[in-house]
């Protein structure tokens, strides 16, 4: 079990994985570990990569984003192949890499990986879809989407940020109906978070979720988030906490149902959804991690 599958997108974020192939060849190689690379591409996708998956690969090493990280691990699930992932930061955002502690540095990440025990992480699932880190859809899943390919690669994460104010003008409720054992809700609303991580574009929307204790966090945002934006202000500069706000609703759960009349976009981990009504749930320790910080 020498042997280290690399998957890798030439696209994710700054686009410089193909500069750092020759490092992560090099370290793994002087720790007696052999890397199998596998670039994606139009005419070589995720299920081409793992087809020469078997036992004797150690683990799946994914130089990428979260939507690269998400494709992977769906792409394994699918397959019943049970495997540990590692994840080297490469893409936008990076909430799953950043959430569990990975450097930027390539050097240093390799080594937090090879040095690494597994870790059992919660997944989250959506009808039969899976993701690592987020839920969203409403107005809030829109501009996570809008910032095209080419605008993440020249600003990274602040294309999602500059696509969100630029829809502010377009926000509008939507009729949802959301169902679990812990709380229910029918009526207007702009959108709904569903957490398995703490973060959306880096900026930390749960401070307090873990991917590790069989629930997910969800956050419902109601009209109140701008009626009370001067409230709101305060609270962010004096506590931190978005799930605080006004017009803020937030459970745990392990479990739930959301429709919605109104068809609005569904994103999962970065990537388009599928269209609603959707359940989701948490599945505990479902993903084999590796590299996660000593400090998670």
């Amino acid at each position: 079990m020498n042997k280290v599958k690399l998957i890798y997108n030439p696209k994710s974020g700054n686009e410089k994985s193909s500069e750092n192939l020759d490092k992560i060849i090099s370290i793994h190689q002087s720790h007696g570990l052999i890397i199998d690379p596998f670039r994606l591409q139009e005419d070589a996708n995720i299920k081409d990569a793992l087809i020469t998956i078997k036992e004797e690969y150690k683990y799946v090493l994914i130089m990428g984003g979260d939507g690269t990280l998400n494709s992977v691990v769906n792409e394994l699930k699918k397959n019943n192949i049970d495997i540990p992932v590692a994840v080297i930061p490469a893409g936008t955002a990076n909430d799953f890499a950043n959430y569990i502690g990975m450097p930027e540095d390539i050097e240093k990440a390799c080594l937090q990986i090879i040095n690494s025990s597994v870790k059992y992480m919660d997944l989250g699932q959506i009808n039969d879809s899976y993701f690592t880190n987020l839920v969203s859809t409403g107005f809030f899943a829109n501009p996570y989407k809008a910032a095209e390919d080419d605008s993440k690669a020249k600003v990274g994460r602040m294309a999602y940020m500059f696509n969100g104010i630029t829809q502010i003008k377009n926000i509008q409720y939507y009729n949802f109906n959301i169902k679990s054992k812990e709380f229910s809700y029918d009526g207007d609303l702009y959108g709904v978070i569903v957490l398995n991580g703490k973060t959306i574009a880096n900026v930390e929307l749960a401070p307090d979720a873990s991917a590790a204790d069989g629930y997910l966090d969800v956050l419902i945002i109601k009209d109140k988030v701008l009626e009370s934006k001067f409230q709101n202000l305060i609270t962010l500069i004096t506590e931190g906490k978005f799930e605080k706000l006004e017009g803020i609703e937030h459970f745990t759960t392990s479990r739930l149902y959301i429709e919605c009349k109104e068809q609005p976009l569904s994103d999962i981990d970065g990537e388009r959804g599928p269209k609603l009504p959707v359940e989701i749930r948490c599945i505990p320790g479902a993903l084999r991690v590796l590299g996660v910080n000593k400090n998670f």
